[in-house]
């Protein structure tokens, strides 16, 4: 079961396109919705809408995240939360960015001057 307040998590810009998608990744776990706010390299910190939680990250997805992004994490009684999965971005800047440093070291023709 995912626990979130969406009025709280809209205001750091969560959109119902990214609620569903987690609502299907959740399934009936305990899942809370957190917004990734700092990435370092042993963990993260995430955002639920009212307070910063430290989280460890799996590893399959701790090269993944970015600020910005949206996961699910498993709350603990004791210690840092785990992060369990990344909501897909809607915008693949990865794609973009390669697209953009293609065009811009494109070889142009020179005109000859003789």
């Amino acid at each position: 079961m995912l626990n979130f307040d969406f009025s709280r998590l809209a205001a750091i810009g969560l959109t119902p396109l990214l609620l569903q998608q987690a609502l299907v990744l959740a399934g009936d776990q305990d899942r809370r919705l957190v917004r990734v706010c700092r990435v370092q390299r042993d963990c993260i910190w995430g955002h639920d809408g009212e307070s910063e939680w430290q989280a460890q990250a799996l590893p399959h997805v701790h090269g993944e995240l970015a600020v910005g992004d949206w996961a699910l994490c498993q709350p603990r009684a004791e210690g840092p939360w785990r992060l369990i999965d990344r909501l897909g971005r809607s915008i693949n800047w990865r794609a973009l960015m390669k697209k953009a440093r293609a065009r811009s070291t494109r070889p142009t023709s020179t005109p000859r001057c003789w």
